[in-house]
C-alpha cells in the first residue's frame, strides 16, 4: 500500500518568509484600518513596523547564521 504524505510535512523552505510577509502586511493592515488615528499617524505607524521588519531581516541574514557555529 502506498502512502501520501501531506505537501506541508513534506515542503519546508520558504515557510520563514511567508511568515515574515504575513506579520508585516497583517501590522500595515492594522495600523492602516485604525479608526482613531489620523493620516500622519499611521503613515508612522507603517514606517515603525517597516524599520523593525527590517531590524529583524538584518538580523536574521548577519548575525543568526554566526549561531551556528
Amino acid at each position: 500500500m502506498a502512502t501520501v504524505q501531506s505537501p506541508s510535512l513534506v515542503r519546508t523552505e520558504g515557510r520563514g518568509e511567508d511568515a515574515f510577509a504575513g506579520i508585516a502586511v497583517w501590522g500595515v493592515v492594522a495600523v492602516l484600518q485604525a479608526k482613531r488615528l489620523t493620516e500622519s499617524q499611521r503613515m508612522i505607524g507603517v514606517g515603525g513596523i517597516v524599520v523593525v521588519m527590517a531590524l529583524l531581516a538584518v538580523w536574521v541574514i548577519f548575525f543568526w547564521p554566526a549561531y551556528w557555529d
